[in-house]
């Protein structure tokens, strides 16, 4: 078996640091190569066995351990009061996300959580990664191109050990996919395997690589992979955790062990040429390890060669510290370094209760770690899961670090995005603007309740604020794959903008679902995919918007007097119809209620409207029935 062997540097590097007090150090291991491991194409993988062994929960982010201390440390939130003032924003002070289409995707597998994940190229082909498959999807034909088990898509790496935590990039420089997944969860077993598309069709060959999830030979394994790319390289960043061998009350502190930056040449992946790579490790403030590196990407398309990193204090009660990391240039440049440093927000942050779902059923938050960001124009927008302190309820904490060039240091203003009677959880953020100089972005996260299901949600920000909160997918069953009322929710969410498309953005959540009936029926998670796109969009994506199948008819065009349109559903749905001007404003929301199956007549008195070009527009939960544009004389 070929492997790849890293020797470590021995001194540390001790770089200055600009903001904060207290000493920063780290470690950089030489340049190595990884050799290609396999070419594969999805169809002609053998699928003739088809075992299923089905791993009905993947390891718990820093362990199993590390679990039951967050539930120990979530004990004490019930002890504390409602706190106002605490920067929970007013939603409603900007227009809605648009919602263009909505459908399940990848097949249920029986797999918790589900980790969800996508990419999507600039000719509309979708990969969606989840515990665990891949979902190949062209979404400009509404065709569903292939269906694999991670374990079969990496099975000639040769590691017979559970494939987990996927994650998936496009990059719309080299037109190509990455899928990046975990193999083992010991130190024996432990590899980070990975998957570069040669084309840009992802289901045609993919070239593979297994790099070693005990890079150190020091008895860990890798566990919870970030993705990222710039300009030339990819970057992972994962934890290295210690074989679950201690049994104690405080073992959670001994098995986390540290975080690792993988850096790497993309290109080389691309042409399965051996894997040039480096990782930084022992990342170290005041000799405590920087855990938990969330990679930030580009916005408009990939930045570099410089890359930041995103840490904090993720499982704090409440706290006001990120650490900014950067690493200042490519793997092979001589002068290459990793640099930190630290500022606080105007907002704390802390740690997340878990959420309430109907019938009794509590769904896991996991910590506060920062999951996911982009940058544009020297600004870092990213989010993360928070408390709502008005409510005590799980929430989103959205942020953004401005004057990362100034001398002065970078300022960091937060926002907590809550709600009175639902939780929120594992959001994911991509920028929404048409144009770099635009600063506005589309925010889809998780939500449930103890009057419904977990479903799936979507808020725009738009420089000032926040919009009100558009449900993607509502929930249609409890979740109850694990034995008791506690159930894994998704250790992340996918979300990426469509880089040809400026304004639109696809993303991935996690809802509840029953599958089956009598004996055979299963609660379970499973797969929402939606696109979305800016409200400042709304000229642009009009002719995009995938309608139902239901009877429409509109009349007049153009309409000096009441203006009507005829329906037909084929079931009874709630509905929301509202006006907007040409310029993608809401006018007016007219309707937001249950609608009757079969045909049913809507119409409105253009009176209080002055001459021009409108948008009448009907959605329900999951996708916009009809928009159609309408001319007043």
């Amino acid at each position: 078996m070929k492997r790849c062997v890293y020797l470590l540097l021995l001194q540390w590097i001790n770089p200055t640091l600009v903001f904060g007090q207290g000493s920063f150090r780290y470690q950089q291991a030489p340049l190595q190569f990884c050799p290609l491991a396999a070419s594969v194409s999805p169809k002609d993988i053998t699928r003739e066995f088809r075992p299923n062994l089905i791993h009905l929960e993947m390891p718990s982010p820093g362990g199993n351990s590390y679990h039951a201390f967050l539930q120990t440390q979530k004990q004490q939130l019930t002890s504390l009061a409602p706190k106002t003032g605490g920067g929970t924003v007013i939603l409603g002070e900007a227009d809605s996300p648009l919602i263009l289409e909505g459908f399940p995707g990848n097949p249920f597998d029986g797999s918790v959580p589900t980790d969800n994940h996508l990419a999507i190229s600039n000719s509309g082909m979708l990969v969606s990664v989840a515990n665990s498959t891949l979902f190949f999807y062209d979404t400009e034909n509404s065709i569903t191109l292939d269906t694999i088990a991670l374990e079969d898509f990496f099975d000639t790496l040769g590691l017979p050990a559970n494939k987990y935590d996927p994650r998936v990039l496009y990059d719309p420089k080299a037109d190509r996919f990455i899928v990046v997944c975990l193999s083992g969860s010991e130190d024996s077993t432990s590899h980070i395997v990975l998957a570069f598309s040669q084309t840009s069709n992802p289901v045609g060959i993919w070239n593979m690589y297994k790099l070693e999830g005990n890079p150190l030979g020091n008895s860990t394994w890798s566990d919870f992979p970030m993705v990222a790319i710039t300009d030339e390289e990819l970057f992972i960043t994962v934890n290295l955790l210690a074989n679950d061998t201690i049994n104690t009350p405080d073992s959670w502190k001994y098995l986390f062990q540290q975080s690792v930056i993988w850096q790497i040449n993309k290109r080389n992946g691309y042409d399965g040429q051996p894997l040039q790579n480096r990782f930084y490790h022992d990342i170290q403030y005041n000799n405590a390890p920087v855990r938990n590196l969330c990679p930030i990407q580009g916005a408009t398309t990939t930045a570099g060669p410089n890359i930041y990193l995103l840490s904090n204090r993720n499982f704090a009660i409440q706290n006001d510290t990120f650490f900014i990391l950067e690493i200042t240039n490519l793997l092979h440049h001589p002068q290459t370094q990793l640099t930190l440093r630290i500022s606080t927000a105007d907002i704390p942050y802390g740690l997340p209760p878990d959420g309430k779902e109907r019938s009794n059923r509590i769904l896991l938050t996991n910590d506060a770690r920062v999951l996911d960001g982009f940058i544009e124009n020297q600004k870092i927008h990213f989010v993360q899961n928070t408390r709502n302190p008005d409510t005590m309820r799980a929430a989103i904490y959205h942020g953004v670090i401005s004057n990362l060039s100034m001398g002065t240091g970078p300022v960091i203003r937060g926002a907590v995005i809550g709600s009175e009677s639902l939780d929120f959880a594992y959001p994911a953020i991509s920028f929404s603007g048409q144009s770099p100089a635009d600063e506005e972005a589309i925010i889809t996260f998780n939500h449930t309740s103890v009057d419904s299901f977990a479903g799936v949600s979507a808020v725009f920000y738009n420089g000032t604020g926040y919009s009100e909160r558009v449900t993607l997918k509502a929930g249609e069953d409890f979740v109850a794959i694990l034995p008791g009322l506690r159930q894994r929710w998704g250790d992340y969410s996918g979300s990426q903008r469509k880089y040809n498309e400026p304004g639109k953005v696809w993303i991935s959540g996690f809802y509840g679902i029953r599958l089956g009936t009598g004996l055979n029926q299963v609660r379970t998670n499973a797969t929402w995919i939606a696109a979305l796109a800016s409200p400042d969009t709304l000229n642009t994506f009009m002719a995009q918007v995938k309608k139902h199948r239901y009877a429409v008819t509109t009349y007049p065009i153009p309409f000096e007097k009441d203006f009507s349109v005829e329906f037909e559903l084929p079931e009874a749905k709630v509905l929301d119809i509202s006006l907007y001007n040409d310029e993608g404003r809401l006018i007016k929301t007219f309707i937001r209620d249950k609608v009757n199956s079969g045909k049913n007549k809507f119409s409105f008195s253009p009176q209080p409207l002055s001459a021009g070009t409108y948008f009448l527009q009907i959605r329900d939960n999951s996708r916009i029935i009809l928009s159609e544009k309408i001319i007043k004389l």
